[in-house]
């Protein structure tokens, strides 16, 4: 091959370079949205499951990098619809109609977290997009009024939507996910949620147990009974009634927001501040506070006068034990403050 060649095959293969470079850059910046739009053409086209079970009972999710809803709706049967993209067989539906079950499942390797492609449109509008961009969904509509017998999700790297269901028995095992429950009606939960987050509102719970490690828990008007938590570094919100709740914490806070409480509240951390906001009615509540190598603040001010002797060194409790106390609220934290916020006169 002669010099001019040479010059000419080089000169070729920096423009081809140049070019891609030019191409990623500019989805990156300013066509990001054109990438965005032929990626979500293929993205949002949508797939129905025809249902061969006229009822259905038990609904067992286990799925990956995908987004998963179920609710309920005006139908007459179970609607089962999703979407993927074009010429790839996602999911997979099975069905028993002894037991009256729907199975959900991944087609491909669920230890694969993320979409490889050589399209390279699709590339750099992943890499400038969210993740998002790149799931999968499935939505399950039920008729309104059902009742599930039981409701089991697994789920890694994705998203879970459950929103005016009655089930009696809900289980939930969440790696990275964002999980909302709203309007849910539950017998008995059973949740593991791990490195994400979880939104509970309007839910009824009538016992179970949740361990939560490396996540946040929110809720708003919620009620929960007979119930217990476990948390490892996980911030834990309870708003709403609360009967008969034990929590564990190592790590990250505790807040109670708004909160009723009746029955046996039990409360236990380390390094894991709790903090009660908006403490309405405490005068009626049997409080039996201690805090080690912490303190008690009153409206963010520590109380001095509720040291007593112990044969523990730097430790602070407070006491309240009003007649018939409509809740007995007992918490112990160690390395760590009790905080109540409220405008009553509790401690004078």
């Amino acid at each position: 091959m002669g010099k001019w060649e040479k010059r000419v095959a080089i000169l070729a293969a920096g423009s081809l370079v140049t070019g891609v470079l030019f191409l990623g850059a500019g989805a990156l910046a300013g066509g990001v949205q054109d990438a965005r739009n032929i990626y979500q053409e293929e993205q949002d086209r949508q797939y129905k499951y025809q249902l061969k079970m006229s009822e259905v009972s038990t609904i067992d999710v286990d799925l990956s990098s995908a987004i998963f809803e179920i609710q309920t709706g005006n139908v007459d049967k179970v609607e089962v619809s999703y979407y993927q993209k074009m010429g790839k067989e996602r999911f997979v539906f099975e069905e028993d109609s002894k037991t009256q079950t729907l199975k959900v499942t991944d087609a491909r390797n669920s230890a694969s977290k993320t979409q490889s492609t050589t399209d390279m449109i699709r590339f750099f509008s992943y890499l400038a997009s969210e993740r998002d961009y790149n799931r999968d969904k499935v939505i399950i509509t039920i008729p309104k009024g059902t009742q599930l017998k039981d409701l089991t999700v697994k789920i890694v790297d994705g998203h879970l939507f459950m929103r005016q269901l009655k089930a009696d028995n809900l289980n939930i095992d969440s790696y990275d996910v964002l999980t909302s429950l709203v309007n849910l009606q539950v017998n008995k939960a059973q949740l593991a949620i791990h490195d994400s987050s979880l939104d509970m509102e309007k839910t009824q719970i009538e016992s179970g147990e949740m361990l939560a490690s490396d996540s946040e828990i929110d809720s708003k008007d919620n009620s929960i009974k007979n119930f217990n938590i476990s948390g490892t570094d996980s911030y834990i919100g309870m708003d709403g009634k609360v009967e008969n709740l034990e929590i564990t914490n190592q790590g990250g806070s505790i807040d109670f927001s708004k909160g009723t409480f009746r029955g046996k509240i039990t409360v236990d951390s380390v390094d894991a501040p709790v903090t009660f906001a908006d403490f309405k009615d405490k005068e009626q509540y049997q409080l039996d506070l201690k805090a080690r190598d912490g303190g008690i603040l009153h409206n963010d001010t520590y109380i001095d006068d509720a040291w007593e002797d112990s044969e523990e060194e730097s430790s602070e409790s407070l006491s309240h034990n009003p007649t018939n106390p409509l809740a007995e609220i007992r918490v112990r934290t160690q390395s760590s403050n009790i905080s109540l916020n409220d405008d009553s006169d509790i401690l004078e």
